[in-house]
């Protein structure tokens, strides 16, 4: 896991505290080097989260890596997510419906201008995630229209990596 994606998850909630010190021991045998993160890598889950947290984010500052706000940490935890399902860690929809998920962390609701999610470029991918949800629990004599479905997930899919096209410039700050 790189730092960014390690600090998107901690920022927004889906990193314990606890889980930091065995991390940051990674980050020391890759060759990262800064006195804090060698008190980090050096503590004990049960430290306690404030000793931790102080630690990872002093280790941060001796690195010269920029904290980002939440708002930043929930695209960049989208994004990573979204990477892994492209690259077929997860099922296309379950992968989607994590990604929305991890955007309900912050008010994206609040910026909509036309559609959900259109200030951060995810409104069609998230249109076709409900209507492969609609048509995957809508059954007619016991079946739902398979082939249909199988093309939307296959446009969710495109739609999903052209997401993360789009708004990969916006992450990599």
């Amino acid at each position: 896991m790189d730092f960014k994606n390690l600090i998107a998850k901690y920022i927004t909630g889906n990193l314990p505290p606890e889980n930091l010190p065995s991390i940051a021991l990674e980050y020391v045998k890759e060759g990262y080097n800064s006195s804090s993160l060698l008190i980090l890598a050096g503590l004990d889950k049960n430290d306690g989260t404030s000793e931790i947290d102080k630690y990872f984010r002093l280790a941060l500052q001796e690195l010269n890596i920029i904290i980002p706000d939440k708002r930043l940490a929930v695209l960049q935890c989208a994004y990573y997510s979204a990477v892994g399902v492209l690259e077929g860690k997860e099922d296309i929809f379950w992968g989607i419906m994590g990604i929305i998920s991890i955007l309900k962390k912050y008010d994206f609701y609040s910026e909509t201008k036309h559609y959900v999610y259109d200030s951060i470029f995810f409104e069609h991918v998230y249109g076709l995630f409900d209507q492969y949800d609609d048509l995957v629990n809508s059954w007619v004599d016991g079946k739902s229209d398979e082939n249909f479905a199988s093309s939307v997930k296959m446009e969710m899919f495109a739609a999903l990596k052209s997401w993360c096209e789009k708004i990969r410039p916006y992450i990599n700050k």
